[in-house]
């Protein structure tokens, strides 16, 4: 448990440090599970907004 925990503060001090950079790998992370969903409909013009916007 104390691994988890050490584990969870970095994150926690990283996000702090790099919002944008945990904000990105987030959003990559949900655009993943956004692909995997079997919502095709739903998850295809979300995907191509975001992308637009990068």
């Amino acid at each position: 448990m104390r691994v988890d925990k050490g584990l969870h503060q970095a994150l926690t001090v990283a996000a702090l440090r790099e919002g944008k950079s945990l904000h990105a790998y987030c959003v990559g992370h949900l655009q993943r599970a956004v692909r995997v969903l079997p919502r095709l409909g739903q998850s295809t013009p979300v995907r191509r907004a975001r992308s637009r916007k990068k």
